[in-house]
């Protein structure tokens, strides 16, 4: 009777964890905003026409500036061999990618969703409702770019008791199970939102 209840308790501490990771990121992201001009940092960002200098990726972009530090120099890796260290960010239910068929090279506890990445709305304060919108969440690679919630790249890690852990726009984060996302369009408020999502002002 005591070994499921231990297992429950570690696991929640998993996640408790790692929610606190995602909002540490969150504060990070925030400063990063408040330097340059409330935009936030994204997965792609295209300030110029040159391709070489309009791509940012999040995951070694803030640690390169200063705003967090990551062991490996990429935010939420959590494969460890020659070159590569644990980062303190990595979702602590993740204990090594190298041996997990379900990442690949990128090996990214933690992705941006990358739905609204290249949204002009990015800047901070435009966004009208900012608490519904997925920002960071539990994934399997840098970049959040399906909506599918089977396992696999690019798409959410539900490895907290059948759940994810998602950091909103506004910075708060909470614990979300699959049955209350959709996952059949990406044009909901968690995902993006429609363009009526983006003009409205209050709730």
């Amino acid at each position: 009777m005591l070994l499921p209840a231990l297992k429950k308790a570690r696991d929640m501490v998993k996640q408790i964890s790692c929610l606190n990771n995602l909002k540490n990121l969150g504060s990070a992201c925030t400063f990063y905003a408040m330097d340059y001009n409330s935009w936030l940092p994204s997965s792609v960002c295209q300030r110029t026409a040159d391709w070489h200098t309009r791509w940012f990726q999040w995951d070694c972009g803030l640690p390169a500036l200063g705003y967090v530090k990551a062991k490996s120099g990429y935010i939420g890796t959590a494969k460890q061999d020659a070159g590569w260290k644990r980062c303190d960010y990595a979702c602590p239910a993740v204990v090594d990618t190298k041996n997990d068929s379900r990442f690949d090279s990128i090996i990214s506890t933690i992705a941006m969703n990358l739905f609204i990445c290249e949204a002009p709305q990015l800047r901070g304060p435009s966004f009208p409702k900012p608490a519904r919108l997925c920002y960071l969440v539990d994934s399997f690679s840098f970049v959040l770019t399906q909506i599918d919630l089977l396992p696999c790249i690019g798409r959410i890690r539900f490895d907290h008791v059948g759940a994810a852990n998602v950091l909103y726009l506004d910075m708060h984060g909470d614990l979300r199970r699959p049955s209350s996302m959709s996952h059949t369009t990406w044009r909901t408020p968690f995902w993006v939102g429609t363009p009526s999502y983006w003009s409205q002002t209050s709730d």
